[in-house]
């Protein structure tokens, strides 16, 4: 349209130059208008503090939606101007034009949003999509969604990144892989909303990427995009490139610090005070029971008809073993034979049978519980409980398998999505995988295909596919129906499969190029539920303990045994010390004689001072005698000469 003073062709420019003439213009003739009408629209100096108005925007409001038409001079470039009660633009209409042919290609108004009018008919667009094939530039759509297509970072502020340069991932790749083998040339349209393509049933009308290969915006549209049937029926793919299911998204338990003393844990501690008070109290009153109990006074002699002396076999030493065994569960080798003793003994054991079995099942449970504390290993664990909330991508495909499933497992797991409060579904799969993250108490599970769930537990450690697949399905590359050129897609697809190169490019995306490091392997699950040493160290920490006490005791009694030896032999310390060490040490020998073997060295040292005195006990004995015989009336008067 040509305006007075200005050569504007509605063709040639942008939208946003258009619409900027046309409120330029409305502007300016309703001031024009208004000043004419004799009210004043002289600025007014106001305060952003206070809360006066200026009256003439009122008047210029008013104006300007009482225009419902192009006239009195108002020129438009956006068809006719009108405006409802909220001022809100109405009743126009923008074509879609093709920069490089100028052509006008489709028409959009507000009033179908969603609905972009062809002014083609469908052969006029097939044969525009020979024509550019045959240019051999392809437009092919996606969004962007790791690891299939991401903005590559600039290294540098010079390095500028323009066209197919701006973009990485498994998908560009596999299109340039295409591109090389069919011989042609691609260019990749992002489409910022980021929707892969669901039915509205409210518009009757697609969206996503599917909506732009039904407009004719893309020949082409890849990404994790699902081939469904409903998708089949308004488009057509390619076979298939990735062999994919639905899986669970869920967080790992968080690993607690391993308790080397959880041993203790089935028993609080004033159950362990309690218990080991009341062994030491039956200890102490089996013993005094034992004492006044007439049948543990027994004879020591059996062979002795009428003993003048009784024994009683417990004292405090076996009374603490005969305790100690029945709690261990191993018994004891001497046993009680007064019915008062063995009432207590027994009222014991029955206390040891609840108590020591009580302990191994509270056990096993504490054992058992951090890996059954809120944990789901299926769908089905997912759908009998209401704790655990799931959810999947809002208008994919895996919510639309959902919801369209006969299966009754599903239709219930549906109907949960559906009713929970606040939403389980969200708007992309970073989204959910960042809501599973940081949901608290792991009480969210995301629902999504296992090629990308794959790649995200790649490096998310904290993460973990749950169960098997629920469904089996494939990712294609959607293009018009009945597009010439699928045969030949479908062919090069074939030759990079069996070529390998499909799954180099899922390496190199899923693990290779990733920036972030990937996650260690893990062991299997059957290994992972398996006790490690630091669950029961503390069991070992006892028994070491107890040996090493044990030994230490075993040291004194040895040592105290060779000081009875040094003094009943007659020997010194050390010469029974190395007497009873060395027979300790040789293996070989099993039996001990009651007394110790002594060293020649040390008899022959011991021999001159037994000899004297035996001389010196004789000579006694002479002297004592000569003293008698001269005491004795009658005696010889004869003396002795002594030896000289």
């Amino acid at each position: 349209m040509n305006i007075p003073g200005v050569n504007l062709d509605p063709y040639s420019v942008k939208t946003e130059t258009a619409l900027m003439h046309d409120a330029v213009h409305m502007f300016l003739k309703c001031i024009t208008d208004l000043h004419a009408t004799g009210k004043s629209v002289k600025p007014t100096k106001l305060s952003c503090e206070n809360v006066d108005k200026w009256t003439p925007g009122f008047d210029i409001a008013s104006f300007i939606k009482a225009y419902t038409h192009d006239t009195d001079g108002l020129y438009s470039t956006t068809a006719p101007i009108s405006f409802d009660n909220l001022g809100r633009r109405t009743n126009f209409s923008i074509f879609v034009v093709e920069g490089n042919r100028d052509d006008v290609v489709a028409k959009w108004n507000p009033s179908d949003p969603e609905v972009l009018q062809f002014l083609k008919s469908e052969e006029d667009r097939n044969k525009e999509l020979e024509r550019k094939w045959s240019e051999g530039i392809v437009t092919v759509a996606s969004i962007i969604g790791p690891p299939y297509l991401m903005v590559k970072e600039q290294k540098s502020e010079t390095d500028l990144l323009e066209g197919n340069n701006r973009y990485e991932g498994f998908s560009m790749d596999l299109i340039a892989l295409l591109a090389k083998d069919l011989n042609i040339k691609f260019r990749f349209e992002v489409l910022k909303s980021g929707q892969r393509g669901a039915y509205d049933k409210t518009t009757k009308s697609w969206n996503g990427l599917i909506r732009e290969i039904l407009d004719r915006r893309a020949e082409l549209a890849i990404c994790d995009l699902t081939i469904t049937p409903d998708r089949r029926e308004v488009v057509d793919f390619s076979t298939p490139f990735m062999r994919l299911g639905i899986s669970i998204l869920y967080r790992k338990a968080e690993a607690k610090e391993a308790d080397m003393y959880a041993f203790l844990d089935p028993f609080s501690l004033k159950l362990w005070m309690y218990s080991a008070t009341l062994y030491l109290a039956l200890t102490v009153v089996l013993f005094f029971i034992s004492r006044i109990s007439p049948q543990d006074w027994e004879n020591p002699h059996p062979c002795e008809q009428e003993p003048e002396e009784l024994e009683n076999i417990w004292d405090m030493k076996n009374c603490l073993w005969l305790t100690l065994g029945s709690i261990m569960n191993q018994g004891c080798d001497i046993l009680p034979k007064g019915m008062a003793p063995r009432l207590a003994a027994s009222m014991w054991w029955f206390f040891t049978i609840i108590v020591t079995n009580s302990y191994m099942a509270n056990l096993a449970a504490f054992l058992t519980n951090e890996r059954s504390q809120s944990e789901i290993n299926s769908a089905e664990d997912l759908a009998k409980q209401t704790k655990i909330k799931y959810g999947t991508l809002d208008g994919g495909s895996t919510q639309g398998f959902f919801r369209e499933s006969n299966y009754s497992l599903y239709q219930r797991m549906w109907t949960a999505m559906e009713q929970a409060k606040p939403s389980v579904f969200e708007q992309s799969n970073d989204a959910g995988v960042a809501r599973v993250q940081n949901e608290k108490n792991r009480l969210y599970a995301f629902l999504m295909e296992s090629s990308t769930l794959e790649y995200q537990i790649q490096t998310k450690c904290d993460l973990k596919q749950v169960g098997n697949w629920l469904d089996s399905k494939g990712y294609g590359i959607a293009m018009p129906l009945d597009y010439p050129h699928r045969s030949r897609i479908n062919e090069a697809l074939l030759r990079l499969q069996e070529q390998g190169e499909i799954n180099r490019l899922k390496d190199k995306w899923w693990k290779e190029e990733r920036k972030d490091p990937l996650c260690p392997k893990e062991s299997e699950d059957q290994d992972a539920n398996k006790l490690a040493l630091q669950n029961v160290g503390g069991v070992f920490i006892v028994l070491g303990v107890g040996v090493a006490l044990a030994y230490i005791v075993a040291v004194l009694e040895f040592l105290w045994n060779v000081r009875s030896v040094s003094v009943d032999e007659h020997i010194s310390y050390m010469q029974a010390l190395k007497v009873e060490l060395l027979f300790a040490l040789d293996v070989r020998k099993t039996k001990k004689r009651a007394k110790p073997e002594v060293p020649e060295s040390s008899s022959s040292s011991r021999s001159p001072s037994m000899a004297r005195s035996f001389l010196q006990s004789a000579g006694s004995f002479l002297r004592l005698d000569k003293m008698n015989q001269m005491e004795t009336p009658g005696s010889s008067r004869h003396t002795s000469r002594p030896l000289e």
